[in-house]
């Protein structure tokens, strides 16, 4: 089998997909093809076929996909593989160096690791047991936790996301272009969703330099738009060591005064 689909800017090739065995045996998988200029594989093994009307039993899969450094395996038994109901399968991701499938203009780097159990049926999956992380020795060090109650509309996500970067490219990416440059990033996070939208509660983000330190509390909606934040209501802490470090938030009206301590309550 050849399958080839066309968009304005790329080509997606499957140069070959083969399920090979006699009715009575597992079924072999083996593909291969091309995604975004880089060769992928599927390889692993699928119960009998006659096994998928029978369905005296879960029926049984395994495979694996891999493409550039990235791996993604599906473990698991389906109980009626024909209407794709009773799902009940272990997925699980691994990518080496995460900035070599991304945005290479994005300073994000480290280990991606996420392992996650999928349930229910083809038309409302749901992700149980999410755990996800991105780590880079010292320097990076985030991690999900959750469940997502319907892969499919994204509703009933309850995910919580903590961690800390100590990056500064990273850091000064992330932030806007008239920021300070910050040395240390601290999250702890309740990411929910509603009606087209995320939703962050219990938001706790502590940025940091040598000479300032920002601790922020509140929840915020976040929304596809050009400008995302909905309904945000933030605290904001500020501690700096001297006066010209805050001066830019402050109109640049102050001399230098030594210390400052303030906080702001920021809402739209």
């Amino acid at each position: 089998m050849q399958l080839i689909l066309e968009s304005d800017d790329q080509a997606y090739t499957l140069n070959n997909f083969v399920i090979a065995s006699d009715r009575h045996a597992p079924l072999e998988v083996h593909g291969a093809g091309k995604f975004k200029g880089h060769d992928f594989e599927i390889n692993g093994y699928l119960g009998p076929l006659a096994d998928i009307y029978i369905q005296d039993s879960p029926y049984p899969v395994s495979l694996t996909a891999s493409w550039q450094q990235a791996q993604l395996s599906i473990n698991g038994t389906i109980e009626d593989p024909d209407d794709g109901e009773g799902m009940d399968l272990v997925g699980e991701i691994e990518i080496p160096e995460i900035a070599d499938i991304f945005a290479k203009n994005m300073p994000l780097k480290g280990r991606l690791h996420s392992k996650f159990y999928i349930k229910g049926d083809l038309d409302e999956l749901a992700l149980a047991e999410i755990q996800a992380s991105i780590a880079n020795k010292e320097l990076l060090n985030l991690q999900v936790t959750g469940s997502i109650g319907n892969l499919l509309t994204q509703e009933q996500t309850e995910l919580h996301l903590s961690g800390f970067a100590h990056d500064a490219g990273f850091l000064k990416w992330l932030m806007p272009d008239n920021s300070p440059h910050f040395h240390s990033l601290k999250i702890d996070a309740d990411i929910n969703t509603g009606q087209d939208e995320y939703i962050l509660q219990n938001l706790k983000i502590n940025l940091s330099n040598k000479q300032l330190k920002i601790d922020l509390t509140g929840n915020t909606r976040i929304v596809q738009q050009a400008q995302p934040f909905r309904s945000l209501e933030l605290q904001a802490e500020i501690s700096s060591r001297d006066t010209v470090t805050v001066k830019p938030y402050l109109g640049n009206i102050l001399p230098e005064m030594g210390r400052v301590k303030g906080s702001v309550r920021i809402t739209t």
